[in-house]
């Protein structure tokens, strides 16, 4: 009579650990990885930098280029390319603040090989906006022109209030450069219409400074006074006092005519 064979214990256990492992290393093969994520700190930092990044450029651009920095390297590592193009552009404006425009177009450039990585339009207008305004930092009026142009365009497309400001202000800097000044003229009023919409006292503030100064130019003195005074009310009411420098700077010049 043939004898029933017995396993240890310790056999046994060994088999019951490798079926374990096999079903653990099967179940990881077909269950798909989470993507990376930014940590809530993280992702905390990187909003702050973009709601606080206008104010920012002028207080403390080499914050902006530290942090930017920083927020670059962890999206590269989870492949955010809207965020990465996000930090691109911030530390391309903030050196833009600094008047440093090669290393504003350093970064720009970066941004521009992810073209057709970044989905976000908004994104992808405001990287051109400030290509234009780093070209005409450089006096390159062909180039400023086209990305403005660009720009405004894809704004119209995007029917968003706040970049077709931005956008027809800045094509309206480049139209002036160059003499257009009733194209450019044209391009202010329309600029106007929109801070008004947005109740942007500030852009409003800009955009009156330089229609008055064309109104100048055309001999329009008393418009020219108007506009300067305007200005002059919205920034003082803001504590912007460098603006109201510009202002009465400019106004002082229309008395001497």
């Amino acid at each position: 009579m043939a004898r029933e064979k017995k396993f240890s214990t310790g056999f046994i256990f060994t088999g019951l650990m490798l079926l374990v492992m096999l079903l653990a290393g099967f179940s990881s093969c077909n269950k798909k990885s989470e993507p990376a994520k930014m940590d809530t700190t993280e992702a905390e930092i990187f909003n702050d930098l973009i709601k606080t990044g206008d104010s920012l450029m002028h207080s403390d651009p080499q914050g902006v280029i530290r942090v930017g920095k920083q927020m670059v390297n962890k999206a590269e590592t989870i492949g955010d390319w809207n965020k990465i193009g996000k930090a691109l552009q911030l530390i391309a404006a903030a050196y833009f603040a600094l008047e440093k425009p090669d290393s504003s177009l350093h970064y720009l450039y970066q941004a521009n090989t992810l073209k057709k990585e970044i989905s976000d339009q908004f994104l992808w207008t405001q990287i051109l906006i400030e290509f234009g305004k780093t070209h005409r930092l450089l006096n390159n009026s062909d180039s400023t022109a086209f990305y403005f142009e660009l720009a405004a365009k894809l704004a119209n497309q995007l029917n968003d209030t706040k970049l077709k400001m931005s956008a027809s202000n800045s094509l309206a800097n480049v139209l002036s450069d160059v003499g257009s000044k009733g194209e450019a003229y044209n391009q202010y009023l329309e600029s106007l219409r929109y801070t008004e919409e947005l109740n942007d006292t500030r852009n409003k503030a800009i955009v009156l400074n330089n229609l008055a100064l064309i109104d100048a130019e055309m001999k329009n003195f008393t418009l020219a006074e108007q506009r300067y005074r305007e200005a002059i009310s919205i920034n003082t009411a803001n504590n912007r006092y460098f603006d109201l420098a510009m202002n009465y700077g400019n106004l002082a010049i229309v008395f001497e005519k």
